[in-house]
Order: C-alpha cells, then sequence, then structure tokens
C-alpha cells in the first residue's frame, strides 16, 4: 500500500514555529521524494524532466486553471446571493449560507494559490508564448477542429 501523508488535526493550533518546522520538514519530504536535494527555504528544485517550454506550458495551465477555478467560485457565489435573495427560508436557507462562507473562504485559497503562483512563472514573453500554445491544443481538440 502507498505511503500516505496528512498534517495533524490540530496544525492550525500549533505555534507559527512548530508549523514551520512542520513545513520545512514537508518540503525536505517533497525535495527527496523528487531524487534531488532542496535548493531553497521554499523546497523549490531544479527540474531537468522536461524541456523549458514544456515547463512554462505547466504553469501556465496551472495558472490557467486556477483563475478559471476562482472564476466559478464568483459565480457559485453570485448564484447563491440570488438564491437566498429570492426569499427561501428553513434548512435550505441554511445550507445556502454554508455554501456562501465554505465558497468564500474557498476563494480566499485560490486568491492565496494564485498570489504563490505568479512569482513561479516565466518571463511575460515565454508565458504569452505558452499560453499561446495551449489555447491552439484546446482549439484543435474542439468539435469541428479535428483533423482526419
Amino acid at each position: 500500500m502507498p505511503q500516505t501523508y496528512q498534517l495533524p488535526k490540530n496544525f492550525h493550533k500549533l505555534a507559527q514555529e512548530q508549523q514551520d518546522d512542520l513545513i520545512d520538514a514537508i518540503a525536505t519530504l517533497a525535495a527527496t521524494r523528487l531524487g534531488v536535494e532542496r535548493v531553497d527555504a521554499m523546497g523549490k528544485v531544479a527540474i531537468t524532466v522536461v524541456d523549458s517550454d514544456e515547463q512554462d506550458d505547466m504553469l501556465a495551465q496551472t495558472l490557467l486553471g486556477q483563475e478559471r477555478d476562482l472564476y466559478a467560485h464568483r459565480v457559485n457565489l453570485e448564484r447563491y446571493e440570488t438564491i437566498l435573495a429570492n426569499g427561501i427560508a428553513g434548512e435550505s436557507r441554511a445550507n445556502m449560507a454554508a455554501l456562501m462562507l465554505q465558497t468564500l473562504d474557498r476563494l480566499d485559497d485560490m486568491t492565496r494559490i494564485i498570489e504563490a503562483l505568479t512569482p513561479q512563472l516565466p518571463p511575460q514573453v515565454r508565458h504569452d508564448a505558452a499560453i499561446a500554445r495551449i489555447k491552439a491544443r484546446e482549439e484543435a481538440v474542439r468539435p469541428g477542429n479535428a483533423t482526419p
């Protein structure tokens, strides 16, 4: 059975120093699993398996995915607000309010993820080229665009 990992259930209650120690250990474990030595406190490692265009594409695709998730959560939040404004009551109202709170938390998470990803992106020219490659691949697989 594969090894599984999880944070202690009380992680958010630990002192900042204890949290930092755990995060540092996780970064070291991640670097070890990649088979390379850690190069900085953030656990960034040199990757040579894929070429620079592939790396750029992967980072750009990750950012696109995060931005799409952020957009979907914003749409959900607007939908929940509309549903609540239309006067639902009882347990349904409580459930909808809970969904709104979960969505607000998720919006905060998505924003932090995007902010953390942004410094990892390639220079703008390479990022733009990666986005163009991604869009071209997406367009090529749309129905009606497939080549025989």
